[in-house]
């Protein structure tokens, strides 16, 4: 299974082995470390708020042999550079990663608002693939004008998504990159889909 097909809550606090793909090989070479196609790696997932969904490297593999450990170096992958990686099976020591898995959790601990919208099922496929906070927001004014913009979700407040507009839109709606927004979810009753919105006055 590749890093793309699986969802976000189900990387989120684990560690996985996964084979490099030539293009992350060369991501790495930049970090100046090694690794190449026949080696594995232990990854282990977590979600940054302005970052998005990002991996640490923690170890390089051969088979079930470790190679390399990186508790005394910060290497950092967004999952973006990663979603066309083969997840696989292979032997690890837990115990080696531990210390480092507890600091990367304080590090990136998500605030009790933010932890109440992440764990929001209703929003599932508004949310970003890369980005899980982010959501896709229809803007939408009196006079019909509708577009599509993208939304930092910060916390929930009266029953409402508070969330901070990632982009400038193109229309002249009152509202502008980095204001807060109130969202709104509709539910397409053709489809059944659910929808976040924001009504500019």
């Amino acid at each position: 299974m590749l890093i793309k097909d699986i969802s976000f809550r189900d990387l989120e606090h684990k560690l996985l082995l996964i084979k490099p793909t030539a293009s992350l090989i060369d991501n790495i070479a930049k970090m100046e470390e090694k690794v190449d196609a026949n080696n594995t790696l232990l990854v282990y997932g977590y979600n940054d708020h302005s970052q998005g969904f990002c991996f640490q490297l923690l170890g390089l593999y051969d088979g079930d042999k470790c190679l390399k450990n990186y508790n005394d170096k910060l290497l950092i992958f967004e999952r973006g550079s990663v979603d066309e990686c083969e997840v696989v099976d292979g032997e690890y020591n837990i115990d080696d990663y531990l210390e480092r898995i507890s600091s990367i959790n304080d590090t990136h601990k998500p605030s009790h608002e933010l932890e109440e919208v992440r764990s929001l099922l209703e929003i599932e496929s508004c949310r970003h693939q890369w980005y899980p906070d982010d959501v896709m927001v229809y803007v939408i004014n009196k006079a019909g004008d509708m577009e599509a913009c993208w939304a930092r979700t910060q916390r929930i407040e009266n029953k409402q998504i508070i969330g901070t507009l990632l982009n400038e839109p193109y229309h002249d709606f009152g509202i502008h990159f980095n204001d807060e927004i109130v969202i709104r979810l509709f539910n397409n009753k053709e489809d059944d889909s659910i929808h976040c919105v924001y009504l500019a006055d």
